[in-house]
């Protein structure tokens, strides 16, 4: 049985099979680790004959100890001790080698364990990778996906809170492999990892990566601007102020009257740059640190009337706008991997096709979007849609090409997808507009829809969900009656409710023969989804499953 012991370094020497006997990278960052925890895991090793070089090396070290060992597992925690110069190292001496190699696949034994937890098979990965195992060779002899065993040791690398949360399921690996560049940043980290829900996580890690790629393409700039010679300064207090000394070189006038070129005079004396942010991008606004010494003329500006205060709060203002702009366009790419992963499934589409159905017969035009969200349609949808149905009808062309007869061979669950997709893609064109004209009659009922299924607002998203729904407040207090009834029988047939959050519907019963059109837009789309379906027994007991003979292709 392996015992485990405190072996000097220096009598361990290398397995001469090793094939990653030369590899020394990471060791760095393996020191680093061992100099705050130690070595958590022991080396495998045996005992052997001294090397043939032991009598000088006794004599050079003044240490007769004939004990000497080989390492069966932990060459690169060998050579990481050495150059740290640790004395001794943790080890489990085995009789012999097949013994070693044994400890190390009751490790593998271990991972094939059914009910291990994400952190506990990351773990696993670990220890073997600590033995010397490339991510391919635990891939291919786990019979792991690479990408599985890549991000399991990542996670491995993160803070026990972010191992906790993908226990917890609120974090996943793909997350967590987006986690390991704010290792060095623990204070981003913690932000990301506070939201306590998974879509809550997505907001953040997109804000925070934001913030990082900022910063970095700010550094980029910074350093090509020192090296063309631009000094660099920051945005004083009183900027764009008419008294302010530091002005816009646009803005001046040379002696003979030209405007002055920002990039021929970025690099002379008196001139410099400021970093400014432009919807995301830093970019360079060359000025001059004093326009009357140097002998230019300063333009009039527009506003020159402004006091400072209000130029700064106008400029506050304008930053904050372009912020909260920015910031619901990081999170629209959020909430759309929620729309295709919740909806974009026959088991999605099914569990809101009611609540679609009834909002489409009630605001038809819901069902039209840009073209820009093609994509999104095709995704949710399973199938290639091209960006001519974004109209919300069929033209008449892909009539003629023959488009209808593909969707008269969809079955149930294909079709249910199509109009879920566009009913999705319809709002998410209404919130393109990042609320300047943005129908809140339409959009506060969709966030609802979200938040319902599971979906976390942001923080941008917040403020946008509660300027829209206060807007809506007048008109519904404009619409209330003097006095409501509340009798049910008071209400007769015609005044039944339709409700598009509620899974049922009482409604007048209608004759099919004398019903009317409700709305061209809805005919052409029932037209284009339904009127060419012949429901047999098998497409009316549609399963979640979908045939291999709908993935049609609808393109340009």
């Amino acid at each position: 049985m392996p015992q485990l012991r405190d072996i000097k370094t220096r009598r361990l020497v290398p397995n001469p099979r090793n094939a990653r006997r030369n590899d020394e990278s990471n060791i760095d960052s393996l020191c680093d680790t061992i100099q705050v925890v130690g070595i958590m895991e022991p080396l495998h090793i045996v005992e052997v004959a001294p090397p043939a070089d032991a009598a000088e090396i006794y004599a050079a070290e003044g240490d007769d100890d004939p004990n000497w060992y080989m390492v069966v597992f932990g060459h690169r925690r060998r050579r990481a001790a050495l150059r740290l110069e640790l004395p001794t190292v943790p080890c489990l001496v085995s009789d012999d080698e097949d013994a070693a190699r044994q400890l190390a696949m009751a490790m593998i034994e271990n991972l094939h364990r059914e009910n291990l937890t994400v952190t506990e098979e990351a773990d696993g990965f670990r220890q073997l990778e600590l033995e010397g195992w490339s991510a391919e060779k635990i891939a291919e002899t786990l019979a792991r996906p690479l990408e599985r065993v890549r991000q399991s040791l990542t996670l491995q690398r993160l803070p026990q809170q972010a191992r906790d949360a993908a226990d917890a399921g609120t974090l996943t690996l793909d997350n967590a492999a987006e986690l390991d560049k704010f290792t060095d940043d623990p204070d981003a980290l913690a932000r990301i990892l506070k939201n306590g829900d998974r879509w809550g996580f997505r907001h953040a890690l997109t804000e925070e990566t934001r913030k990082s790629e900022l910063r970095k393409a700010k550094d980029e700039l910074r350093a090509t601007l020192v090296l063309d010679g631009v000094d660099i300064v920051s945005q004083p207090a009183d900027w764009g102020s008419s008294t302010a000394k530091i002005v816009d070189a646009r803005t001046l006038l040379d002696k003979n009257g030209e405007l002055l070129d920002p990039e021929a005079v970025k690099g002379k004396p008196g001139f410099a740059a400021i970093i400014q942010t432009d919807y995301n991008t830093p970019k360079p606004l060359i000025v001059c640190k004093d326009p009357e010494f140097l002998g230019y003329t300063r333009t009039t500006s527009a506003d020159r009337h402004l006091s400072s205060e209000e130029r700064e709060e106008r400029a506050r203002k304008k930053a904050a706008e372009e912020a909260h702009t920015e910031a619901l366009r990081l999170a629209q790419g959020v909430r759309r991997e929620f729309l295709k992963e919740t909806y974009g499934t026959p088991r999605g589409a099914k569990k809101i096709y009611l609540r679609v159905l009834r909002e489409v017969a009630t605001t038809p035009g819901i069902l039209t979007y840009s073209k820009e969200l093609s994509d999104l349609v095709s995704a949710m949808a399973g199938i290639t849609i091209g960006s001519e149905l974004c109209a919300g009808q069929i033209p008449r062309h892909l009539v003629r090409d023959g488009v209808r007869e593909k969707f008269a061979r969809a079955g149930t669950d294909r079709l249910t997808r199509v109009l879920v997709a566009r009913w999705a893609a319809g709002h998410e064109s209404n919130l393109d507009a990042y609320g300047w004209q943005v129908r809140p009659e339409v959009a506060v009922p969709f966030f609802d829809t979200l938040v319902a299924d599971g979906y976390t607002l942001s923080d941008a998203e917040q403020r946008l969900y509660g300027e829209l729904h206060a807007s809506l407040q007048p008109e519904k207090e404009q619409d209330e009656p003097a006095e409501q009834a509340t009798d049910e029988e008071t209400a007769g047939p015609a005044e039944a409710a339709t409700s598009i959050g509620d899974d049922t519907v009482t409604e007048e019963p209608e004759d099919e023969e004398e019903r009317e059109p409700i709305h061209p837009d809805v005919d052409a789309t029932v037209t284009a989804l339904h009127s060419d379906v012949e429901l047999t027994p098998e497409s009316e007991d549609a399963t979640d499953e979908e045939s291999p003979s709908e993935d049609v292709a609808l393109s340009a």
